[in-house]
């Protein structure tokens, strides 16, 4: 790793702004007023305040300040000390239906991740993550929620790396290229960081297009839209179900939390070179 030390470079807005976090929260309560008018996580959201916040996944301002957090800790941590790998997986068996949602048991799934990730190793390297959603169509057909997962690792891609990454996330073996790495150029956008714990969600529709790729496979023409509404609702529900943080994932570093929810992350003794 390299010894030269850099800042964490902006790369745009890393984080959103608050009146924009807050806009989002209103729409989702609306949401859930309109379609899902018993949910429970209307009353987390509507009490949510600076004062005592909600500490729920679903709400877009305790996001915002997890995702500020992140960027603190990596500051705090020398992060641009480092050099990085930006992977992104789709994993096996995680598809889900309409209406299905709830079947992604988060601590569940992430806890065997964690597991798979001691045993993968990766030694000295540093790995912050998070699972990510998206509703996805092909061709306006076959709807389905497909979770995936982005992280960066420090160190450099190499085969004993990829190895690493096939072991812990097991990636789904029916899509065409389901793992994607890339070297992150130094220094470290800030926004690398946030982007791996996302506040929104989005639709993603799908087209083949007739050009082909270099090595012969065909191109996918794939454009972000709006969730449904119906589809919203049911991503909100499951968010409420889950406390703020439960898509982290980390290897050779550890999360601190005090009362008010702060987020600060310190290297594991293992780590520590």
């Amino acid at each position: 790793m390299s010894a030269q030390s850099y800042p964490l470079a902006r790369s745009g807005r890393q984080v959103e702004r608050i009146s924009v976090a807050k806009a989002s929260k209103a729409s989702r309560i609306r949401s859930l007023l309109r379609h899902a008018p018993d949910s429970l996580v209307i009353a987390k959201l509507s009490c949510c305040s600076s004062a005592s916040p909600c500490h729920s996944e679903a709400c877009p301002v305790c996001t915002r300040r997890f995702r500020m957090e992140i960027l603190r800790s990596a500051r705090d941590l020398s992060f641009g000390s480092h050099e990085w790998v930006r992977v992104s997986v789709i994993p096996q068996n995680m598809r889900f239906a309409a209406g299905e949602l709830s079947n992604l048991r988060l601590i569940a799934t992430l806890k065997a991740i964690r597991r798979r990730t001691q045993r993968a190793g990766l030694g000295n390297r540093l790995l912050i993550g998070g699972l990510d959603l998206s509703w996805n169509t092909v061709e306006n057909s076959d709807g389905h929620w497909q979770a995936h997962y982005y992280a960066l690792i420090s160190g450099i891609a190499d085969a004993n790396l990829a190895n690493s990454v096939k072991l812990i996330f097991k990636p789904c073996s029916e899509v065409l290229r389901p793992i994607h790495t890339q070297r992150v150029q130094q220094p470290l956008p800030g926004a690398c960081l946030t982007y791996l714990y996302k506040a929104e969600f989005y639709a993603r529709s799908s087209y083949p297009e007739t050009r082909l790729r270099v090595d012969g496979t065909p191109r996918q023409n794939v454009r972000p839209n709006r969730l449904p509404a119906d589809r919203r609702t049911e991503l909100i529900e499951w968010l409420g179900t889950n406390e703020i943080g439960s898509r982290l994932l980390l290897h050779g570093l550890r999360r601190n939390r005090s009362w008010s929810g702060q987020l600060s992350l310190w290297p594991s003794p293992s780590s520590v070179a």
